[in-house]
């Protein structure tokens, strides 16, 4: 039988270990809100994501930022409508480091339309630090590798259209 002492020890880690997948799940969480605020154009929900002194190091450290007012500037003039985006986060290897600091790397699969109609793919590896401010994780560092990039012309294929998307009515008569 164990003893007082060795059940109260078995506690306190069940606990910690408890408290360690809370906190993936909630940095899996606010990794989810911030590719949904970029892809929704949600740049106030997207602004809290970060901390006030976040850095981005996005497109292999090219496009390098200091302070959230700077990456919002960034992301805004980059990705506000009519650039269609959608983002996909995969894979995410999270360890936390403290009981305020974390680590991650996700797999990313991106699609873009830009003002030109150009199409964009790729796939890069993003790698994140998290802190915990006020009992809330959020983006301290975060930027990405590219593994490929491809686009094309999508005037190229004369039958190609944009049946819907967000933010604007239908514009498709076919159905």
């Amino acid at each position: 039988m164990a003893s007082l002492g060795e059940l109260q020890s078995e506690i306190e880690r069940l606990r910690h270990e408890v408290q360690v997948l809370k906190d993936i799940e909630a940095i899996k969480q606010l990794k989810a809100r911030y590719f949904h605020a970029v892809d929704c154009k949600l740049w106030d929900e997207l602004a809290d994501c970060f901390t006030e002194d976040a850095v981005t190091n996005y497109n292999n450290g090219r496009d390098h930022y200091e302070g959230r007012d700077a990456i919002m500037k960034f992301l805004k003039s980059t990705l506000d409508m009519p650039v269609l985006t959608m983002h996909h986060g995969h894979h995410p290897e999270i360890t936390i480091t403290s009981e305020t600091t974390a680590v991650g790397r996700w797999a990313l699969e991106d699609d873009i339309i830009t003002l030109k109609n150009r199409g964009i793919h790729g796939a890069a590896f993003y790698q994140d630090e998290y802190v915990k401010v006020d009992g809330q994780w959020k983006i301290k560092s975060t930027g990405y590798d590219l593994v490929y990039r491809e686009m094309w012309d999508r005037n190229e294929t004369e039958s190609l259209r944009i049946l819907d998307r967000m933010h604007q009515p239908s514009t498709w008569e076919g159905r």
